[in-house]
């Protein structure tokens, strides 16, 4: 999936697991997190490896990457590509549209 998007390639997603995160779920919790690893939740539910480039979360079971983490809440992940001039809001109605037509 990644290889068709255009430029994907030479994208490190990896790297970016943390400022995604942060910007999904807000702040870690200090207190829990350690250098190559940040939780959230007051027990630290929500897991992300920045060595590995991976997330878990312990109260869904869902686990991924970078990419996987965006489109695990597709409320935010389109409201991020919005905010990012991604999408727009009239590509949105085109999909809602099409998905009733489907």
């Amino acid at each position: 999936m990644i290889g068709r998007w255009r430029g994907a390639d030479n994208i490190d997603f990896a790297v970016l697991i943390g400022p995604v995160a942060k910007y999904f779920w807000g702040e870690p919790n200090e207190s829990l997190s350690r250098k190559n690893e940040l939780r959230w939740g007051s027990k630290g539910s929500r897991v992300v490896s920045l060595s590995r480039g991976t997330w878990y979360s312990h109260e869904t079971g869902e686990s991924g990457g970078t990419l996987d983490l965006i489109s695990s809440d597709h409320g935010a992940a389109v409201q991020w590509l919005k905010d990012h001039g991604l999408v727009s809001a009239s590509s949105d109605d085109a999909q809602r549209r099409q998905a009733r037509r489907d």
